[in-house]
């Protein structure tokens, strides 16, 4: 079979994942920063929780959306400086579609 989608759960992963696309894999879910384990943790969990609740063909950007949308973010103080490392932190989260989309997500509480 074809790869479909690759997710890239480790910290600084943009770079590899446009390289992956730019090799012919339709989705690459990656990060731009670092990445703390409880929260590549939770990603992996949502994210294939979400396509498991799907028939083929998958819709990777509807199982992005809602694992990121079952996610919770760092709050106040934990996110400065370094915003991206706050617990549960998604803000630099992409997923690189066959189209050429970049889809960041923001959830900044």
């Amino acid at each position: 079979g074809t790869i479909e989608c690759v997710v890239l759960n480790a910290c600084e992963t943009e770079e590899v994942g446009k390289k992956l696309r730019d090799y012919g894999v339709p989705n690459v879910v990656c990060w731009q920063s670092e990445v703390r384990d409880e929260t590549a943790h939770s990603l992996s969990k949502t994210f294939y929780q979400a396509l498991a609740r799907q028939t083929s063909p998958f819709n990777y950007h509807l199982a992005f959306d809602q694992a990121m949308s079952r996610m919770t973010t760092g709050k106040g103080d934990s996110r400065k400086p370094a915003r991206h490392k706050a617990n549960g932190a998604v803000d630099f989260l992409c997923l690189l579609s066959i189209n050429g989309d970049v889809k960041c997500k923001s959830r900044i509480v």
